[in-house]
């Protein structure tokens, strides 16, 4: 995830090698009397850095759809090579001129949060049942095939 942000008029490309925002850089060039908030784009909606960023009130999450990056960087960019400072410096960009044009993402409360997580879960736990059913089923063929003809349902009680 590539991030880019605007700090009172200075554009900061917040990009490192493991492509995790560096907290304490935003920090150190943030005076909490005269600077207000900073404007950061995300080319995600959710996941764990949009979550972590979300956290600090300062921090203003514009999260930018793929389409319109992507566009962006066919026209500037028609090689099609995809590298982490360039697509911050168009994030930083499309972040500048089309500010109007992108909706600020409000972060969920704790309560939404878990309960995204648990239908998350739950979806998983879905999935995994239906594996192991047919991993089951898979052997009964093999090794008991009769077990299949006296059971006409193995998920049930």
């Amino acid at each position: 995830m590539t991030f880019a942000a605007i700090l009172s008029r200075r554009k900061i490309p917040l990009r490192a090698p493991s492509r995790r925002l560096d907290a304490d850089r935003v920090h150190s060039q943030r005076s909490p009397i005269r600077d207000g908030p900073i404007a950061v784009a995300v080319e995600q909606v959710k996941g764990a850095q949009v979550y972590m960023l979300g956290k600090y009130e300062y921090l203003h999450l514009y999260p930018v759809p793929s389409t319109m990056s992507v566009s962006m960087r066919q026209a500037l960019y028609p090689s099609g090579a995809k590298d982490d400072p360039r697509d911050a410096d168009l994030l930083l960009d499309l972040l500048l001129q089309n500010r109007d044009k992108l909706r600020r993402l409000t972060p969920d409360n704790e309560v939404t949060r878990r309960v995204q997580n648990l239908v998350e879960e739950g979806g998983k736990l879905v999935e995994e049942k239906t594996a192991q059913l047919n991993r089951l089923t898979g052997y009964l063929k093999v090794y008991f095939p009769q077990m299949l003809e006296w059971f006409a349902k193995l998920d049930t009680k």
